[in-house]
């Protein structure tokens, strides 16, 4: 009879630890389908769009680096390719970016800091970076700026 229950123990173990995995895979597989979905809105809005799966311009920038000798080589050519685009679409994992190209955007977006939210993709390092411009929240930041 002992020899049941640990049998069914370590079945019943098993069947969690699988399905914990399981959940945590289709949890980034709906995070990536989120993403692409999102971007390829972005895309139809006119963007540039970069999607490289798993880790997004991260990858593209070093592979530039290494080949073209500037991590930024992909923008500059988005940019060169077609001129009038005004602002470039990727990811650093499931979180997107945006690239603001086109000087308006750019004056639209620093003269309203209140209509935007900063993003903490890098939240572990803020109070190493104080009080800067790019991180700041908003009411501090109008005052600095």
């Amino acid at each position: 009879e002992s020899m049941n229950l640990t049998i069914l123990y370590e079945t019943s173990l098993l069947k969690i630890i699988l399905t914990v995995f399981l959940l945590i895979i289709v949890r980034v597989v709906w995070a990536y389908v989120k993403l692409w979905l999102k971007l390829r809105s972005y895309k139809k809005k006119g963007a540039a769009v970069l999607f490289n799966f798993p880790l997004g311009f991260l990858a593209r920038a070093e592979s530039d680096a290494k080949q073209k000798g500037d991590a930024l080589a992909w923008l500059k050519e988005i940019v060169q390719k077609n001129p009038d685009v005004r602002i470039s679409a990727t990811h650093f994992g499931h979180i997107p970016i945006l690239h603001l190209i086109d000087a308006k955007l750019c004056k639209a977006f620093l003269s309203e800091p209140m209509k935007y939210t900063k993003s903490l993709i890098l939240e572990p390092v803020l109070p190493l970076l104080q009080h800067g411009l790019l991180f700041t929240p908003n009411s501090r930041w109008k005052m600095h700026r």
